[in-house]
Order: structure tokens, then C-alpha cells, then sequence
């Protein structure tokens, strides 16, 4: 399973953004998925500035899980 790299996402409202870094998952890794499924959570740390903009901030991530 691969999350972005820090510094590689931002969120953005007009001009203004705010960084999103230090992603984790949980599970933290993917031996096997059961025939049921698999539910993962992903979390990560929101930058926000002293004198950060209000608005809608959006933006996306790739998550990439490699199964063989």
C-alpha cells in the first residue's frame, strides 16, 4: 500500500491551499483480504496557518494498493 508523500498533497480554495503530509492507514499493511472485505481508514495532518483564508478547501490523493 502506498500513501502520498509528504508535501505532494494541498488543498486548495481559490489561491489559497493548505498542505496535507504525514498520512497513515489503518491497517498499517495488507497481508490477505478476506472474502468479506476489507475496510481501511486513512488519516492524515492538516497544515492550517495563523491567518489562514476561510472557504471551501478541497483537493485528492491516490492511494495505491498493489495486490497479488
Amino acid at each position: 500500500m502506498t500513501l502520498p508523500a509528504n508535501g505532494s498533497t494541498r488543498l486548495a480554495s481559490g489561491a489559497n491551499s493548505m498542505a496535507v503530509g504525514s498520512f497513515v492507514s489503518s491497517p498499517a499493511s495488507i497481508q490477505t483480504i478476506p472474502s468479506s472485505g476489507l475496510t481501511m481508514g486513512v488519516g492524515a495532518t492538516l497544515t492550517v496557518a495563523p491567518n489562514q483564508a476561510p472557504g471551501n478547501y478541497s483537493g485528492s490523493f491516490s492511494l495505491i494498493v498493489n495486490y497479488q
